[in-house]
């Protein structure tokens, strides 16, 4: 353990609490017909951690390890839900490398569905930028038909209000400001950026 997150000791657990959520959020999951009065909107789309590639999330060098939890998430999904989709776990700063170890574990390609990015710079533009890496790096390895997630996209309005900082921390205003340059930009590029959606983070 090389930061303040505890990573699972062993994967096997891991995988059962995935079936667990299924068995109680999925298609067929016990809350859904507990609750009928509920509108029925099942999970079919598993995110496996997030921020591996950092030291704070998981231990470096993380892509080994890190793809022996997906090969179980993913067997443990594929079991309870076999049409779900597995989304990897959203990579950040240099994401674009970063993917390129997952690939470079033996068949690692076939353990996910969905790829996705947390993609915090500086400028609206740059942002677009840093998704269009990420693709370009998945084509490189030949994994360009997936869909890609920009699974965090804001910009902290913690500008003068906390002790920790980062080069692209603004105010309230520059939040508002920067999501609303970066929206149009989403919405032209989505096709050639194969984007399956994106989550602004936070509410």
């Amino acid at each position: 353990k090389q930061g303040p997150i505890n990573t699972p000791r062993r994967a096997g657990p891991y995988g059962g609490y995935l079936t667990a959520l299924i068995g109680r959020y999925g298609p067929h999951g016990s809350f859904w017909k507990a609750n009928p009065q509920i509108h029925r909107l099942p999970i079919r789309s598993w995110q496996i951690w997030n921020e591996e590639n950092l030291a704070y999330y998981w231990p470096q060098p993380f892509a080994s390890s890190y793809v022996g939890l997906l090969r179980t998430a993913h067997a443990a999904i594929r079991r309870a839900d076999p049409g779900a989709k597995v989304v990897l776990g959203a990579l950040t700063n240099l994401a674009w490398k970063s993917i390129g170890q997952i690939y470079r574990i033996g068949g690692a390609r076939s353990l996910f569905d969905v790829a996705s990015v947390n993609g915090f710079t500086q400028l609206p533009a740059d942002v677009i930028l840093y998704m269009r890496f990420t693709r370009n790096a998945m084509i490189h390895f030949k994994d360009g038909h997936k869909p890609l997630l920009a699974t965090e996209v804001s910009w902290p309005s913690a500008q003068g209000k906390s002790r920790q900082k980062f080069d692209f921390d603004t105010t309230e205003g520059g939040q508002a400001g920067n999501i609303a340059a970066l929206l149009p930009m989403i919405g032209a590029g989505y096709q050639s950026l194969r984007l399956a959606g994106f989550y602004y983070y936070t509410w």
